[in-house]
């Protein structure tokens, strides 16, 4: 028994000793071998041609199969989108299911503008919301028939401007050019505005107080004036009139405001500087509990002190005291008594409401008068105002609450020199208000284009009085305007000339 498992157990040991001698069987893949596929890509190409640009990612390399993200065709000032090389006619472009190279051409063409149209970019796009600080812009002017006053992304800046205007939709602005510039003629110079005329819903008043001061014999200077359609950042903004800075210089108020022993100035009525933070005693100061406001000289000139705004003062002080208090003769020693009529009769002719309040200036030039100009801010006139009834109604005098003029009535010689000019000029303000309204007639899409942006005829907007709110045309508009001031005229006539 004993010899029987010894072995067995010898058999065991031979059979493990035998087993590890052996290889390993092989181990049998059967994963099956998977090839990595190559993606393929297409390029799809955006181009624009002159006159516009590509905005968002205009090479593209899609996946085929995928689609291209989307672009859009931007035109540039004066020149609209027409369609995609491919007769897609919609901006915003992108390419379904790509399955090869592509390239698309955006084409536009330029538009042919009858009526003068200003383009303005600001730096970065940037709305204007500040009278104070002025934005980085460039400026494009399309003149179709002028085209030598055209004008191409000429470096500029833009501000707003106005007083109670600043507050409604519409905006007036003001733009300095780096470097003078001649628009539409008018003179070279940096400093222009554009005139929104909202609260006015003729357009014309304006443009015609100043059309009438620069026919009148003696008014020394008006702004120019011109009609534009206007753009800031690829926005219709409406239709504005384009006119000069009141400002002394050359192609403005031509004076020599240089501080030294003789008197020289433009000087403002304004009742609004009371409101802007200004200095008096500096840039302003009072005469008679009116406030006039220094626009030359420089007040922030070296040379300029408190004592050359006393000098101005006293001299304003004297011409009030002597047309108030002095002969006829004394006045015209200090005072352009027809700069003054003419001043007068414009005023009085528009019933301008501002008249003893604002924008109303007075100038003199070193060893010369006072002269009474420029005229300036009309579109509250006409019978355009529903707080002021002797302003609002063309059978009564309204300018003659005017300081200056109140006291020059009081001579008689000059009442008779009111007659004369009236007299004269009669025909000449019945042929010039004709001939710009029919000016502005041969334009009428341009203007009805504006009340398309801008929806108030026949809305109540202020100051328009309901008379004028009844009239929903701007046709009718502009006749209301034109029978007011013959009215007015006639009354005029009925008063001074009897």
């Amino acid at each position: 028994m004993k010899r029987y498992l010894e072995l067995v157990i010898i058999l065991l040991l031979a059979f493990v000793l035998i087993g590890c001698g052996e290889e390993a069987p092989d181990v049998i893949d059967n994963t099956d071998t998977v090839e990595v596929e190559e993606k393929v890509y297409h390029r799809v190409t955006f181009v624009a041609n002159s006159g516009g640009y590509i905005s968002g990612t205009d090479i593209q390399d899609v996946e085929d199969g995928k689609s291209s993200t989307t672009v859009k065709a931007i035109s540039s000032e004066g020149y609209e989108f027409v369609s995609w090389s491919d007769g897609e006619i919609d901006a915003k472009r992108f390419v379904k299911d790509v399955t090869s190279d592509i390239s698309l051409v955006a084409n536009f063409r330029k538009i042919v503008y009858e009526y003068p149209t200003i383009f303005i970019r600001t730096e970065g796009s940037k709305a204007v919301t500040s009278k104070e600080t002025y934005l980085n812009c460039t400026i494009t002017v399309d003149d179709n028939k002028n085209p030598e006053y055209s004008l191409t992304r000429v470096e500029a800046r833009i501000k707003g401007r106005g007083n109670s205007t600043w507050d409604k939709p519409k905006k007036p602005y003001r733009i300095k050019f780096n470097e003078k510039v001649d628009l539409f003629g008018n003179g070279a110079n940096k400093d222009w505005t554009l005139i929104a005329n909202y609260v006015d819903p003729s357009l014309i008043r304006n443009y015609l107080a100043y059309s009438l001061g620069d026919s009148f014999d003696d008014v020394p200077y008006t702004t120019s004036t011109q009609f534009a359609s206007v753009y800031l950042n690829g926005e219709y903004l409406g239709l504005y009139m384009v006119c000069e800075q009141i400002e002394t210089g050359k192609n403005r108020v031509e004076i020599n405001d240089d501080i030294d022993n003789q008197i020289s100035f433009l000087l403002e009525l304004d009742q609004r500087i009371l409101d802007e933070g200004k200095t008096e005693g500096i840039d302003y100061f009072f005469v008679n509990n009116q406030p006039y406001g220094i626009k030359a000289p420089d007040t922030e000139d070296e040379a300029y002190n408190a004592s050359e705004c006393t000098r101005i003062k006293n001299y304003i002080q004297f011409c009030i005291d002597t047309i108030r208090n002095g002969s006829y003769a004394d006045v015209k020693t200090c005072i352009d008594v027809n700069s003054f009529a003419d001043g007068y009769i414009i005023h009085e002719l528009f019933s301008s409401i501002d008249v003893n309040f604002s924008s109303w200036y007075i100038s003199k030039d070193k060893g010369d008068r006072v002269k009474n100009g420029p005229i300036w801010d009309f579109d509250i006139s006409a019978g355009n105002v529903d707080y002021n009834d002797q302003a609002r109604f063309n059978d009564r005098l309204f300018a003659n609450n005017n300081t200056w003029y109140k006291y020059l009535l009081r001579h008689q010689e000059f009442k008779d020199l009111v007659k004369e000019k009236l007299t004269k000029y009669y025909n000449l303000i019945h042929q010039v208000i004709d001939e710009k309204i029919a000016e502005v007639m041969m334009y009428k899409p341009y203007f009805l284009e504006n009340f398309e942006k801008w929806k108030i005829l026949g809305k109540y907007g202020w100051p328009n009085p309901p008379e004028i709110v009844a009239i929903n045309t701007w046709e009718g508009q502009v006749e209301f305007v034109r029978e007011w001031l013959f009215a007015k005229l006639d009354f005029m006539v009925s008063t001074y000339c009897r």
